[in-house]
């Protein structure tokens, strides 16, 4: 039986909450695995969204390349 696919998952994302414009904004984040091997490239991205989640902006994105089994730190 083959293994169960790589199941990738955003945790302890933080950024400024008082920013004001035209402030650099810093952020952080990790990405786990959370189950299956993870092996090959993704694309992850942040978006500014309104009070109805629609998105405004796209604040950041890159594309990343892991080798990741479960439960591991991407």
């Amino acid at each position: 039986m083959p293994p169960a696919p790589a199941d990738l998952a955003v945790s302890n994302l933080s950024c400024g909450g008082e920013m004001v414009s035209n402030e650099e904004l810093f952020y952080s984040f990790e990405i786990h695995n959370l189950r299956g091997p993870a092996v090959g490239d993704f694309n992850w991205s942040i978006h500014l969204t309104d009070e109805n989640g629609v998105i405004v902006e796209e604040i950041d994105s890159s594309a990343m390349s892991t080798y990741s089994t479960y439960g591991q730190l991407v």
